[in-house]
């Protein structure tokens, strides 16, 4: 699934509300094939009484990542900030919090990107408090969440302590990390740009040089420029903010704010902003407020005016493409239209969304309220934002503010998409949000923070089953039946499923292209154990439970069902029982078991021991065994002791005494077998074998010419295990002529 994923980026001092990203809800159509609209079912406010959205927020399959800025009204600061995360059906979780440089400053988040497994945050703070394990984790202004592990780390080994924030970020696909910003109220410094390895070497980019003459530092006239946005496209890194050049090898490029970096020069993009962006004085200062690429078109947002308002297109080389401006019609108390500002651009599937500061876009004929879609052209998204209450200073329906946008696909076929938009309050302070929208301009007033745009034309149908789950030390995977091309969002819980208060969090995502795929869980250890469900919407599977990494015993000797046969001329037999015992936790013990009896134990993991005297029968054998945190496995064969078969000669008689030099012996024997059958009597004159007796029921006889001598005639009864008896007679032929005759002997026939 290929998802373009926009990098967001602000400056300190633009604190905003966030737009998240989400794979949930349903609306009603605006234009053909496509059902869009407002979703109620929004992420809303932020888990704390007075916290509020304090910078952009990205996410990944159906979960929302972003910054809490949390008043606490402390002598020493104003708030702290949190990393949280939400989820449609889990709600908000936080992920850890960011640690300020000095208890009598407060940090800022000012840039969030998301890139192949890892969130990255931007801005000024010294390190991350992580919630998981309450371990504080130094990273000095830009750190980065692993969402498989949960586990923050430092992105930028610095040389030494860097003296500029970074306010812009920007992550390509091999994991570099690109950083802009700047040395607030500091005319003597440049613009600060630098890129960070994988392997988290800083390398320190080619200059950009002074700002815009003017108010261009937030009420500093004169102040140094800042680096406000980035957005990386395949070779080429696209940055904005304030400055007027670049400085290559070659000399100096005039910038006009806006730059590209294509590997080895930098190259100057249109021109970005002339004057002031409001036409009156007293104004925000210009200011690029964020950048993306779509469809071989680089599109700018921002305060802004001259050749473009608010809102600017580029070609990949440079040259600026027409688009009409961005306007605010009567509000901040003024008695004639002002200049309207982009504030933040989305990408997905082909498509562009924009928020901001705006009520119109001229030579259109239609109200654009805050938010707008660019797909080949620009078109409105419902209603747009709105002010929902009177409590606002300018009245009910008066249009909001998107100041932060983002978007993401719906499914795996790319077909549907989600926006996430979040407003802020121009009539209050930096730090005032919305918390009451009318997105479709009804007087129906959704509260919260965030809300989202749904396209549902290509929902996922039909339910979703798991199967066939393999559990290994390290790793937990199972088979997802779903409609086919359908995405669905992975959850776990350490709770009991049948819990209604169980907390759902998500472990990931899986595509079903062709209605089946497997997920595995490399988060797992032999101490897991877990539930996992999948589902969208909140349409769930059963749950598949993920147990613990119990020990494993394997037995060696004896095979299952074995016969063992007891020495010859015994009726018992020693059983000798050996194996080896697996545990991934750490062995302790293992326990010997004869017919559920306890016989022995070992605290070797390989093991053998020998059951002594052991009756004919059938029994089990059993080894249980116990790793260090208490788990028990065990594994049993069933084993034989063979009762083995009797055998009497019945005739000769021992002792038996022939007359003559040779004469006919019939022997006969009687052999039974009470636990199976007889297999064969065979019969021997000393050690030489004579042959196999006949047969007729447990009798077997067998005639042979003996001559002068003594014969030791032995019988050898053989059952179906294999197990033998023997009987032995000695007769004695005594030689003589004739026919010969028997002395003290039966008849010989």
């Amino acid at each position: 699934m290929k998802l373009d994923r926009n990098v967001w980026s602000r400056s300190v001092r633009a604190l905003g509300l966030a737009v998240l990203l989400s794979p949930f809800g349903a609306g009603a159509q605006i234009f053909p094939t496509v059902l869009s609209g407002w979703d109620t079912n929004a992420p809303g406010d932020l888990p704390s009484a007075n916290g509020y959205v304090a910078g952009p927020l990205v996410a990944r399959d159906g979960a929302l990542y972003g910054i809490e800025q949390v008043e606490i009204n402390s002598p020493s600061r104003r708030w702290w900030l949190d990393v949280e995360r939400w989820t449609h059906c889990g709600g908000w979780q936080p992920l850890g919090s960011v640690l300020p440089y000095d208890p009598y400053f407060d940090p800022a988040v000012t840039s969030t990107a998301i890139r192949g497994n890892y969130l990255y945050i931007a801005g000024s703070f010294s390190g991350i408090s992580d919630y998981n394990n309450n371990i504080q984790v130094g990273a000095t202004n830009v750190a980065k969440l692993d969402l498989t592990t949960g586990q923050w780390s430092p992105v930028a080994n610095w040389s030494s302590a860097p003296d500029w924030i970074v306010s812009a970020l920007a992550v390509d696909d091999n994991g570099t990390v690109y950083l802009g910003g700047g040395i607030p109220n500091n005319a003597t410094s440049h613009v600060k740009l630098a890129k960070v390895l994988p392997d988290g070497s800083v390398i320190a980019m080619n200059t950009l040089g002074s700002s815009e003459t003017g108010d261009s530092g937030g009420g500093n006239p004169g102040a140094v420029g800042v680096v406000t946005a980035m957005a990386v496209d395949g070779p080429n890194l696209y940055v904005g903010g304030r400055f007027t050049t670049a400085t290559n090898a070659a000399g100096i490029v005039v910038s006009h704010n806006f730059v590209k970096w294509d590997g080895s020069q930098w190259i100057a993009m249109g021109t970005i902003g002339i004057t002031n962006l409001y036409d009156y004085p007293g104004s925000r200062d210009l200011e690029i407020h964020s950048i993306t690429v779509c469809r071989s078109n680089v599109f700018v947002a921002g305060q802004f005016d001259g050749n473009a308002c608010g809102i600017a297109m580029f070609n990949t080389n440079g040259a600026q493409l027409p688009v009409a401006r961005l306007t605010r019609a009567f509000d901040d108390g003024m008695t004639f239209p002002r200049n309207g500002v982009g504030d933040s651009l989305a990408v997905c599937n082909g498509k562009v969304f924009l928020g901001g500061d705006f009520d119109s876009f001229d030579a259109m004929g239609i109200r654009y309220n805050g938010v707008m879609e660019w797909n080949g052209g620009w078109q409105p998204m419902g209603a747009g934002v709105r002010h929902g209450t009177s409590s606002e200073p300018y009245g009910p329906g008066d249009a909001g503010i998107g100041r932060w946008i983002a978007a993401d696909s719906l499914n795996a076929n790319n077909a549907s998409d989600v926006v996430y938009v979040g407003g802020v309050n121009p009539g209050g302070s930096d730090y005032s949000f919305y918390t009451d929208f009318d997105f479709a301009g009804d007087g129906a007033v959704m509260n919260g923070q965030i809300t989202r745009w749904m396209e549902t034309n290509d929902l996922p149908q039909g339910a979703v089953s798991i199967s066939n789950p393999v559990r290994s030390a390290n790793a937990f995977s199972f088979n997802v039946s779903a409609p086919p091309g359908s995405y669905w969002m992975v959850y776990s819980t350490f709770d009991s499923p049948t819990n209604p208060a169980a907390t759902w969090n998500l472990v990931g995502a899986v595509t079903a292209w062709n209605g089946s795929a497997t997920f595995t869980d490399h988060t797992v250890t032999p101490f897991y154990d877990n539930y996992y469900r999948v589902g969208n919407f909140c349409d769930w599977s059963d749950s598949i439970h993920c147990t613990n990494m119990l020990p494993t015993v394997s037995i060696t000797k004896p095979t299952n069902n074995q016969v063992i046969i007891p020495a010859a001329g015994a009726n018992t037999a020693n059983i000798l029982f050996t194996g080896t015992v697996s545990a991934p936790v750490g062995f302790s013990q293992v326990y010997y078991y004869l017919d559920g009896g306890y016989w022995g134990g070992g605290s070797s993991p390989s093991f053998s021991y020998t059951f002594p005297n052991i009756y004919p029968g059938q029994h089990t054998v059993e080894a249980l065994a116990y790793d260090v945190a208490g788990n028990q496995g065990s594994a049993s064969v069933n084993v034989i002791v063979d009762n083995p078969p009797t055998i009497q000669i019945t005739s000769p008689r021992d002792g038996a005494s022939y007359s003559g030099s040779s004469v006919k012996i019939i022997i006969s024997t009687t052999a039974t077998d009470t636990d199976g059958t007889i297999a064969s009597v065979k019969f021997y004159d000393g050690a030489t074998y004579l042959g196999i007796g006949n047969k007729s029921g447990n009798t077997y006889t067998f005639g042979r010419i003996f001559y002068t001598g003594t014969h030791v005639i032995k019988a050898v009864a053989t059952d179906n295990n294999g197990a033998t008896a023997t009987s032995t007679v000695t007769v004695y032929v005594t030689g003589g002529g004739g026919g010969g005759g028997v002395t003290n002997g039966p008849p010989v026939t």
